[in-house]
């Protein structure tokens, strides 16, 4: 569901005790069922593994590349 409907994402939220994210690559869309469902989980929440070394990568690079940084985060589907 693809425009964040908060009736379906609290529906969603019952089936489960805690809410994990692990895509890096949708974690930002205001899908139901994504950042949407997170709100149901307001102490239960976290991201996975994979997101978390999304994170440590970035930090990575923005603690010890040179400076000035800049860093210009993007990419496109494989579709596009």
């Amino acid at each position: 569901e693809e425009k964040g409907d908060e009736a379906f994402a609290e529906k969603l939220s019952k089936l489960g005790d805690i809410y994990v994210n692990d895509a890096f690559g949708t974690a930002h869309r205001a899908h139901a069922s994504t950042t949407i469902v997170a709100k149901f989980f307001p102490n239960a929440k976290c991201f996975g593994f994979l997101l978390a070394k999304e994170i440590e990568a970035i930090e990575k690079v923005m603690a010890t590349g040179e400076k000035p940084v800049l860093a210009i985060l993007g990419g496109a589907k494989v579709s596009s």
